[in-house]
């Protein structure tokens, strides 16, 4: 829902496969009631440890890709290969 907001603004003549009826306004409802859905969650004492682990493996799997893999991406694709030819990162094939 946040990343459909973020593209309505950035991207608005954007073509779109599908439409949603309730535009940025369903969004951000959506997106404040899934946030507050998660907190109430965390109250229920047997909901705690897995949510807990769910952050703990979202906050190392955030470190190990900005850490060790955007140094060493590789490209598959022609396209991909001619796209990051100018650009900052190694290029294994």
């Amino acid at each position: 829902m946040l990343s459909y907001i973020k593209l309505k603004f950035s991207c608005p003549n954007l073509p779109r496969p599908y439409e949603s009826p309730l535009g940025i306004l369903g969004a951000t409802i959506g997106s404040i009631l899934a946030i507050f859905a998660l907190i109430a969650c965390y109250f229920i004492p047997a909901y705690q440890p897995g949510i807990k682990g769910i952050a703990l493996v979202l906050i190392v799997g955030t470190f190990y890709f900005f850490l060790c893999s955007t140094n060493q991406l590789v490209a598959q694709a022609p396209e991909e290969a001619a796209a990051l030819k100018n650009s900052k990162f190694k290029i294994y094939p």
